[in-house]
């Protein structure tokens, strides 16, 4: 392979500068520009929502504080346009303290918010104010009352069925299939200052204070504070069917002394308690908890008469290393296994399913070359911490809280003891999802792999009903059975934007999605699945069986299929690529690397796919880590890790490789791939990331003019390559607006080099009632510049070329050695 290896750009930070772009203020937007009766109605139909609202407020008999739903025109979703100037502001009693979907704000009334609003609606003209800008051109120039009453969609109460989508006789169902059954609370805000404090105080006090003692009246109730670290209020309630009841909204389930139990089967004594949280103004949703499970996909008997030989490590530090998060791994691998953290008793394990992917981790090269191109040999971490099947509830009997305080506490054990990076987790919760949802499961995995630096390689989960093979050479058949589905979004906790899902492809000789993996669309902040890899074929075929081979805990050879299997694959190839990179590399960068480089398979290159690729491959099928991290000749890839702040820019000079222009114009494809760790906020639901860094490639000529050559990846032709003028949610869709993992792609059939000389930006934007950290919003970015024909000389050329510019840059595997002579 030839010797043409990432090149990281050591001197990013030096690129980064005040962001001295002027930025356009202008009026107030008038939302009903020349249509004066149109607005009086809509005006008069705000003052009757109101009224709606003030009534429900006031006939509540637990607090006259409440919550409304305020959603948004699209024109008015971006943060600069929300009505926060005039009607919903702290003068009126009003506080934004959470979000639903895109454009719907969750506001807290203070008890006379309502009325005080309803009385500044008059100073809302009637009609459009015309006034003469500087091009002597006539515009309009609403008030600050006209403007935000215009950027209102409705403003509503949260009703029962806005709370909860489920009933007493589902928690019955729930509970006899699964053995066990606690509800979650959530409110919408945990006793603040904010609330308990001034006008509020007394109806502030009122509103917990109710909600507390409502929670007493029901007979075996025992309510605790939840253990999850991403929630500040939420609560767990497990009804019992004594008479014991205990109240505890301090202390945490998983370390109060209280026994839950055994579980309650009254379905009126659920429904009374539905009623009593759906009607209680604090609460904003109720859950069912999950039941977390290893989903081991059918094992299918191949033939499992021919043992194979397990090698043993020559010298274990030259090995990647992976944790395996699963129901334990077979002594067969004890040779490759550096750490244990077992806490399972022997009678809940089964080490079938950990060592099949055991198998896949260290001998998976010499058992399937076609698929597992990676060197063979990997030291394992295992995590032994899930049970068989059907025994999650006798082994973490406070749920999946308790589950997933033993998940924290095993990483942070093992990483301080190995320095593990990697962990494969190929369990999910195997329950039909919405894509807004966002579980407390993949809320946890978020906050860990922040809190000690590892990345989480997820299986996508396993239908419970498989769909069609995938057929190679009927693009209509696929389609269509792509279409027909409703039910195929991945499960939880595969939505996690911290983290990589990964999906399932049959074996190389069809590479179609296959018959039981789930996809997209996975979620409404990103791309789910990220990336797919080979996970066997969903049925048994004559002298195959499945396509993907391991080992059973004897070691005799087996064949079997799943998600579980495709993502150890995916892992294996990231983690490589953290071991063959001097230092610690950071989170982002593991990930970006990953999927700059991921294929779109065979199969999928027919035109017919385009618009579905997103939510049935994600980024693609990924390559292995040498070739990641050693291009070709015929192409550069440059790496910039750093963090930006607000009101800055970084903006990155470059000239575009001689041997791609041709009579003046440029020539050539371009990738770009930007990974980022925004901050979080989960009580805003789809807007739940807070930050976000808006990336172009542009050419600027010496008069200033910029021409943006930004393509997303996947966008039609005729998508536009500028965010100008584009609306908030048309930036979102065709530009990535808020999601922390962006790729675009263009291939140019000849750009005019008048245009100007090249240049990568990236700058910083942040959501109202966030607060910008001071050392930036961390993110990795990859550019990659190439001759699509294999023909030109990209690598040495522009190499050459960055030098001569002062560029300081290094290959990537040995940048940390030099960076700090930088």
């Amino acid at each position: 392979m030839s010797n043409c290896p990432l090149q990281v750009i050591l001197n990013a930070s030096e690129y980064i500068k005040d962001d001295t772009t002027p930025r356009r203020r202008g009026n107030y937007k008038d939302y009903y520009e020349g249509r004066d009766q149109e607005f009086q109605t809509h005006r008069q139909q705000i003052y009757t929502q109101l009224d709606l609202f003030s009534d429900s407020q006031s006939q509540s008999k637990y607090s006259k504080i409440a919550y409304a739903k305020v959603t948004l025109k699209k024109a008015a979703v971006a943060k600069t346009k929300r009505p926060f100037n005039a009607v919903i502001t702290d003068k009126n009693g009003c506080q934004v303290v959470g979000g639903g979907k895109a454009g719907e704000m969750i506001v807290r009334f203070a008890p006379n918010s309502a009325k005080r609003i309803q009385d500044g609606l008059s100073n809302a003209e009637d009609s459009t104010t015309w006034t003469t800008n500087k091009q002597n051109k006539l515009v309009s120039k609403p008030s600050a009352w006209r403007s935000d009453v215009g950027a209102i969609n409705s403003i509503s109460a949260f009703t029962p069925a806005d709370k909860c989508d489920f009933s007493g006789n589902d928690i019955v169902s729930f509970i006899n299939e699964n053995k066990s059954g606690f509800i979650y609370v959530e409110l919408f805000e945990s006793p603040n200052k904010e609330i308990l404090s001034g006008e509020t105080l007394i109806e502030g006090k009122l509103l917990y204070s109710s909600f507390r003692d409502g929670l007493k009246q029901f007979k075996g109730l025992r309510a605790y504070k939840s253990s999850f670290r991403s929630f500040k209020n939420l609560y767990v309630l497990s009804l019992g069917d004594d008479d014991v009841t205990n109240i505890d909204l301090v202390n945490d389930i998983t370390s109060s002394n209280s026994a839950v139990g055994n579980i309650s089967t009254n379905e009126k004594s659920y429904d009374d308690l539905i009623d009593f949280l759906t009607s209680h103004p604090a609460v904003r949703r109720l859950t069912i908890s999950p039941i977390v499970e290893g989903l081991p996909v059918p094992s299918f008997k191949f033939d499992e008469t021919e043992i194979t030989d397990i090698p043993t490590p020559d010298d274990a530090d030259k090995y990647p290393i992976v944790g395996i998060a699963d129901t334990g791994v077979s002594d067969l691998y004890s040779s490759w296994t550096v750490e244990r953290y077992d806490i399972m008793q022997d009678k809940y394990k089964d080490k079938s399913h950990g060592s099949f992917i055991s198998g896949l981790e260290v001998i998976g090269g010499t058992l399937n070359p076609s698929i597992c191109k990676e060197q063979d040999g990997c030291r394992i971490v295992d995590l032994c911490i899930m049970p068989k099947q059907g025994e999650f509830a006798n082994v973490y009997k406070m749920g999946i809280e308790e589950f997933l305080i033993v998940l924290r506490t095993a990483v942070a054990d093992v990483v301080e003891s190995t320095g593990l990076r990697i962990i494969n987790l190929s369990m999910n919760i195997r329950q039909t999802r919405f894509r807004e949802e966002y579980s407390g499961f993949a809320k946890e995995l978020d906050d860990i792999a922040t809190t000690y630096g590892v990345v989480f390689v997820i299986s996508a989960g396993n239908l419970i009903t498989y769909r069609n093979e995938f057929m190679p050479n009927d693009a209509d058949a696929n389609i269509a059975e792509y279409e027909k589905r409703i039910d195929d979004i991945v499960y939880s906790p595969g939505e996690s934007i911290r983290n990589i899902t990964v999906g399932a492809l049959n074996p190389p000789e069809n590479y179609g999605l296959t018959s039981y993996s789930c996809r997209g669309d996975g979620t409404p902040i990103g791309v789910k699945p990220d990336l797919v890899q080979v996970g066997g074929f969903g049925q048994y075929i004559v002298n195959i069986g499945t396509g993907l081979y391991s080992t059973k805990p004897d070691g005799t050879i087996t064949t079997g299929c799943g998600t579980s299997y495709s993502a150890p694959i995916v892992a294996k190839t990231i983690a490589s690529l953290d071991r063959k990179i001097e230092g610690t590399t950071p989170r982002e960068t593991l990930i970006a690397l990953a999927i700059h480089n991921a294929e779109i398979p065979a199969p999928y290159l027919d035109k017919k796919y385009k618009p579905y690729l997103k939510d049935i491959i994600g980024y693609g099928l990924p390559t292995d880590s040498e070739r990641i991290l050693n291009g070709s000749e015929h192409s550069i890839s440059l790496v910039f890790n750093s963090s930006i702040k607000h009101k800055q820019v970084l903006s990155f000079p470059f000239s575009w490789p001689t041997s791609l222009i041709r009579n003046g114009k440029c020539y050539g494809k371009y990738r770009l791939t930007i990974v980022s760790t925004p901050q979080l906020d989960y009580s805003y639901d789809e807007e739940m990331v807070r930050e976000d860094v808006q990336v172009s490639l542009v050419q600027i000529d010496d008069n200033e003019n910029r021409t943006s050559r930004t393509k997303l990846l996947y966008a039609d032709e005729k998508s536009p390559e500028s965010e100008n003028g584009l609306s908030e949610e048309d930036r979102k869709e065709k530009f990535g607006k808020w999601q922390p993992v962006k790729v675009f792609e263009k291939e140019f059939d000849g750009v005019a080099l008048d245009k100007g000389t090249w240049r990568l930006e990236v700058r910083y934007q942040y959501r109202e009632n966030t607060t910008p950290l001071p050392d930036g919003l961390p993110f990795t970015m990859i550019l990659t510049i190439s001759d699509p024909d294999e023909d030109a000389p990209v690598y040495n050329e522009m190499r050459l070329s960055l030098q001569n510019e002062g560029v300081k840059i290094a290959d990537i595997q040995t940048a940390a050695r030099i960076m700090p002579r930088v």
